[in-house]
């Protein structure tokens, strides 16, 4: 599943409990706060991790933050198709001590051809892989097969075709 968030100005999410991992893309800046108390400042391009039964707070403290969310199926979405966040409010009391998020700066990411390597296999949770790709007019990538991970895309500019078990899908 992949939805767009947005936070106003001097708003955030709240602390939350995830219920599947996550994988976040900064489209603005804005800062991430662990469970804990640390806070992790994030800019634009960069991307977080929230395993499974991890936590986490995303607050635009100086301007709109807009964020990609990509969560591992299985799940309720009709809350974040509504507008809501489907994830609980971290109280106290609320179970064992939640994993933190892992924040992955663009400045880390591993230049590769066209795109632009985030996690390398590098995350516990397999069926998330994350990358950017910048793409010239006219450029075609053989079709493929993701073993094991749903490859998700989202256009940030531009068009293009994308075909899926030969067929072809603008």
């Amino acid at each position: 599943s992949m939805f767009e968030l947005a936070i106003a100005a001097g708003g955030t999410t709240g602390m939350r409990r995830t219920e599947r991992a996550e994988l976040w893309y900064f489209l603005a800046a804005g800062e991430v706060v662990a469970p804990g108390g640390g806070r992790h400042p994030v800019a634009a391009g960069d991307m977080m991790y929230v395993p499974r039964g991890g936590a986490r707070e995303v607050a635009a403290p100086a301007g709109e933050l807009h964020a990609m969310i990509v969560v591992v199926p299985g799940g309720r979405e009709g809350a974040a198709r509504s507008g809501a966040l489907p994830t609980p409010e971290l109280g106290a009391g609320s179970g064992p001590r939640p994993k933190p998020p892992v924040i992955l700066p663009a400045s880390a990411a591993k230049p590769h051809g066209t795109a632009t390597i985030f996690t390398d296999g590098a995350l516990p949770d397999r069926t998330l892989a994350a990358s950017v790709l910048d793409l010239p007019a006219g450029a075609q990538i053989a079709e493929h097969v993701h073993a094991g991970e749903a490859e998700l895309l989202y256009v940030l500019a531009g068009s293009g075709t994308l075909t899926v078990n030969g067929v072809a899908l603008p």
